[in-house]
């Protein structure tokens, strides 16, 4: 899956890539494996907020114009980011249901 992360007052470090690897890209992965990689593009946007927390959000489009949207906020970032994964694999969950009838 090709994903396009973007920041917002937040550097990406190595750390933070092997995260959004580890907690989102390979659960996504498995659950979208019956589509080709030019299909699996997501663009993720992590925002550290300035009072509390981090804001995770991934936009994704899937075949049929089916767009996927998710938006957490934690106080810790692989919370977030773990939460926005279970959200994400729900719709896509939901997407293949009515798509594969």
């Amino acid at each position: 899956m090709k994903i396009d992360i973007k920041t917002k007052d937040l550097e990406i470090t190595e750390y933070i890539q092997k995260l959004v690897q580890k907690k989102l890209v390979s659960k996504i992965d498995r659950v979208t494996k019956n589509l080709t990689d030019d299909e699996k593009k997501a663009t993720l946007r992590l925002k550290k907020r300035s009072r509390w927390g981090f804001r995770v959000n991934l936009s994704m489009w899937l075949p049929g114009k089916h767009h996927i949207f998710s938006e957490e906020i934690h106080k810790d970032l692989q919370s977030a980011l773990v939460n926005l994964r279970e959200e994400v694999i729900s719709q896509i969950k939901e997407y293949k249901e009515k798509h594969n009838k």
